[in-house]
C-alpha cells in the first residue's frame, strides 16, 4: 500500500505548476501567436505587391503597343514630336 501511495504523490507533485511555469507558457504561447500573424500578414502584402506589379507590367505592355501602332502611321517630323509626347507620359515600370 505505500508505493501506490508514493506514486499517486509523485504524480501529483509532477502535475504541480507554479505561476513562473505558466507565465512561461504564455509568452511562448503569445510569441507564436505573433509570429503567424507577422507571417500571414507579409504573405498577404507580397501577393498584393505581385498583383500590382503584374498590373504595371499590363500596363506597359499597352503604351508599348499604342506607341508601336502611332509610330507606323506617323512619317517624318510629326513622328518625332508624336514619340517624344508618347515617352513623356508613359510611367516607367520598376525592374
Amino acid at each position: 500500500m505505500r508505493p501506490a501511495k508514493e506514486a499517486q504523490r509523485s504524480l501529483a507533485m509532477r502535475l504541480r505548476f507554479a505561476i513562473r511555469d505558466l507565465l512561461w507558457l504564455t509568452a511562448l504561447i503569445a510569441m507564436g501567436l505573433g509570429w503567424w500573424a507577422d507571417r500571414t500578414h507579409a504573405a498577404k502584402a507580397l501577393g498584393d505587391s505581385q498583383r500590382v506589379a503584374d498590373n504595371y507590367r499590363k500596363r506597359e505592355a499597352q503604351y508599348i503597343r499604342d506607341f508601336n501602332t502611332v509610330r507606323l502611321f506617323m512619317k517624318g517630323e510629326e513622328e518625332n514630336d508624336a514619340i517624344y509626347d508618347i515617352l513623356n507620359r508613359v510611367p516607367r515600370a520598376a525592374k
